[in-house]
């Protein structure tokens, strides 16, 4: 079975969500959180608070129904009143374990998750996005969000087996979610590739070189999986993308190569064939280009990082 352009992205990068917990608030409050490792992931189901993060001078106004993706590894704080003095986030969760409350809770309700790459996925999905996505619960688009959310409340009011998984599931759904509205409308955004696998005329073509990324794909194929003439296609697709379509296959190829450099072990020459190319050199020299090294030394990179302390 064929698998489609965002869902195989996504399997590459090894994203998955995880459910963190739930901060459930009344009366005046203030949270400040430490600089995070990895994108995170916060849906509002009751109350509002503002959200403001370093480097960004205007708040963002959260609301319930909202949702949002923090891409950014800057600190950040939730509050009511952004001049009250803060509380950190270490202190208030630190051995606490699902929801959190402050002043007894009852008027605020967040749920808080992450997402979890591989290391690469960084440069792939968290270095290029925004630094804030706020999907406001009154934008088109987002009414399924609403259904997400709403059962996230009852999985975590019920507190029943199985809780934490049935949240993250939600949490990944709703990830999903926010990038396929958010990919095609961000036209303004140096987004590359991400922006291409979200697009429906593309997908036809790109879901073939996925498939079989070692094939010698032509223009004129391509273009007639995606029912348009060759000049269309190659225009609309350095459009959406900002690359050719033959380069597009070249990067998902290295990016193919870079996860079996450090899943497995196959020799450059091997590798090399599986991927389409007729010669280790060809091969390597497409490498270097798209990934800044040589395959061999990537592998040696990696092997010091799994063996450093």
């Amino acid at each position: 079975m064929l698998q489609d352009p965002l869902s195989a992205v996504l399997n590459l990068m090894e994203a998955k969500a995880a459910f963190a917990g739930g901060l459930s608030a009344s009366g005046p409050w203030s949270v400040r959180f430490a600089a995070p490792d990895r994108i995170k992931f916060f849906a509002l189901s009751k109350g509002e608070c503002l959200f403001a993060v370093e480097g960004i001078e205007t708040p963002f106004h959260l609301k319930a129904g909202d949702v949002v993706v923090y891409a950014a590894r800057r600190a950040f704080t939730l509050a009511t009143d952004l001049a009250l003095p803060p509380e950190e986030s270490s202190t208030l969760f630190r051995g606490r374990t699902n929801i959190v409350e402050i002043g007894g809770g009852g008027e605020f309700m967040l749920f808080g998750c992450h997402i979890d790459l591989r290391p690469s996925g960084f440069e792939l999905l968290a270095d290029r996005l925004p630094p804030v996505i706020h999907m406001r619960h009154d934008d088109g688009g987002t009414q399924r969000l609403q259904w997400m959310i709403a059962e996230m409340v009852r999985e975590t009011g019920a507190a029943a087996p199985g809780m934490d998984t049935a949240c993250s599931g939600l949490a990944q759904l709703m990830f999903l979610h926010v990038l396929r509205e958010f990919l095609p409308k961000a036209g303004a955004l140096d987004l590359g590739w991400l922006r291409a696998i979200c697009d429906p005329r593309l997908a036809p073509a790109i879901t073939l070189m996925h498939a079989e990324p070692q094939r010698n794909w032509h223009l004129p194929e391509l273009a007639s999986a995606a029912a348009m003439s060759r000049t269309a296609f190659a225009d609309h697709f350095k459009a959406v993308s900002g690359m050719a379509p033959l380069a597009y296959l070249t990067r998902w190829r290295m990016r193919l190569a870079e996860k079996s450099l450090r899943d497995s072990n196959p020799s450059i020459a091997t590798l090399s064939r599986q991927l389409g190319y007729t010669s280790e050199a060809a091969f390597s020299t497409a490498f270097k280009r798209v990934i800044g090294m040589s395959p061999r030394q990537y592998r040696i990179g990696k092997r010091k990082l799994e063996t450093a302390p």
